[in-house]
């Protein structure tokens, strides 16, 4: 209903919430009634009001709570508040007193309507009107989007509703409240609104306006609404039983083979498996939407006619190590990062005098599965510029990662040596004669991370072999690989084994 206005309320007495709600009508304004702070946050958060008015009983005594998360929110930060309060705490955190207030109980009403009205009277903002906002924005795990749905339902708004999260990107059009079309990845209509409507987590904003696009949704928005929030229960509901989305499936019979009287879905699932595919692709490539996949590729595998055919996608080439290798290195990891999470990294040190020489080493990743050079040495126009830090990834597996990181040999680099230490578990000497500036620069380096820091080492022959024993005559000893003879894979393969054998993960300290 255009131009009007709102103020939320929350207090857990009827009485004292009805004697508010007269208070904010009386003032010309809509009450919106809310309970706890989920549901304060929410109300909040959907209508973007012009005040909020609640009692510290809400917020299960921690008002704080409140004042946090409405202030780092950009939506709503400048929305002010009310306390009402058995007691008023001493430091408030977010609590602004040229724009928030706190209100001792027992309270007098001609008190309360008299803060409420001056409050709503000192606000100049154009986003006081809920109703007339173009844009609203918030977080999904405080507000579910299927919750935004039915509110953009009821008010009848129009414009695009897009989402961003953990799982990417995605966009839902509507037209008079009703959802004309959807779009998550690669996948579109019913498909993708039941994948967005299963989102947790992520920031959504809504821009008003005419959608515009093809509609390919259709039929009641409640409907489509209730249906996809059944099927991504059922979803969670039996997730331990599916395969992982990156498990190759094939079937085990030709196609022509299949029985007849199969389900339409089952048997398009069956025809996309005459050959191997990931499940992950199966459920892009069907037009049914991921539960009713789901359902018939359970269906085939019960019957016998599908089954995994690796746990995993392959690599385009041999592993850099053995899986054993990869597994120590892993213990290892666990034990430095012991109550860490997200930690699934080591690293390997390149000590060079050419960023040149760098370069060349990465070219011999590039057909590596997994590898991924670092862009900014690209976007790098000096070919004299020295390369710093990581400048290239390479995954062990699926949840393990090597990081390459670069340590000029120059004596000005020096005093970074020791914080390039930590999490390293080797170090790469690319060696050229004719383009190093000399065996004293690298010399130095050697003794620092061979000599003192005491990693398992190996020489990478850039170019041509000759000249390397007048010029590193001081590296006898360490395992030599040549580039033009897989050197780059070969070399960090010996440092991993080395490592993973004798238990190395260094760190900055020494």
């Amino acid at each position: 209903m255009p131009g009007r206005k709102i103020v939320v309320i929350a207090d857990p007495d009827p009485r004292n919430s009805e004697r508010l709600s007269r208070i904010v009508q009386n003032s010309g304004y809509t009450p919106v009634h809310a309970a706890g702070i989920e549901s304060i946050m929410e109300s909040v958060t959907l209508h973007v009001p012009s005040l909020l008015v609640f009692d510290d009983a809400c917020a299960s005594g921690d008002v704080g709570k409140v004042f946090r998360a409405m202030r780092t929110d950009p939506a709503v930060s400048h929305v002010p508040i009310v306390v009402l309060a058995d007691s008023m705490e001493d430091d408030i955190p977010y609590f602004d007193r040229a724009r928030d207030s706190v209100l001792l109980k027992p309270y007098n009403l001609d008190e309360v309507s008299a803060r409420i009205r001056n409050t709503l009277n000192r606000l100049s903002t154009p986003k006081e009107d809920a109703e007339t906002l173009h844009e609203l924005k918030g977080d999904i795990h405080q507000v579910g989007i299927p919750d935004l749905l039915q509110v953009f339902w009821s008010n009848k708004k129009s414009g695009v509703l897009e989402l961003a999260g953990p799982r990417g990107k995605g966009k839902i059009a509507l037209y008079d409240g009703a959802p004309v079309n959807a779009e998550a990845g690669s996948v579109a209509g019913e498909k993708a609104l039941f994948r967005l409507l299963s989102w947790r987590s992520g920031r959504f904003s809504f821009r008003e306006g005419e959608p515009g696009g093809a509609q390919t949704l259709h039929g009641s928005p409640e409907a489509m609404i209730m249906e996809g929030v059944r099927q991504n229960d059922e979803l969670r509901r039996i997730g331990s039983t599916l395969p992982a989305l990156n498990d190759y499936l094939a079937l085990s019979i030709s196609v022509d083979a299949l029985p007849l009287g199969l389900h339409p879905v089952t048997r398009e699932v069956a025809s996309l498996l005459d050959k191997p595919m990931t499940f992950e692709d199966v459920l892009d490539k069907t037009r049914a939407t991921d539960y009713e996949t789901v359902q018939a590729v359970l269906t085939l595998m019960e019957g016998g006619l599908l089954r995994k055919i690796r746990e995993s996608a392959p690599f385009r080439i041999p592993l850099l190590v053995e899986s054993q290798v990869v597994l120590a290195l892993k213990t290892r990891i666990r034990e430095r990062y012991r109550g860490q999470a997200g930690r699934n990294s080591l690293k390997v040190i390149l000590v060079s005098t050419n960023r040149e020489m760098v370069l060349e080493f990465l070219g011999g990743l590039a057909s590596r599965t997994g590898f991924s050079r670092d862009s900014r040495l690209a976007a790098k126009k000096d070919r004299n510029a020295m390369a710093i830090g990581t400048v290239g990834t390479l995954r062990l597996d699926d949840a393990t990662n090597l990081v390459l990181w670069s340590a000029p040999a120059e004596p000005a680099f020096k005093p970074l040596w020791r914080p390039f230490l930590d999490g390293s578990i080797g170090i790469l000497f690319l060696v050229e004669p004719g383009r190093d500036k000399g065996a004293d620069t690298l010399y130095d380096a050697y003794d620092y991370f061979y000599g003192d820091a005491g990693l398992p080492a190996a020489i990478v022959l850039m170019g041509k072999e000759s000249g390397l024993d007048e010029a590193m005559a001081f590296l006898d000893g360490l395992p030599m690989f040549e580039i033009g003879k897989d050197g780059s894979a070969k070399a960090l393969a010996q440092i991993c084994r080395v490592a993973a054998r004798k238990g190395v993960v260094r760190d900055s300290n020494g």
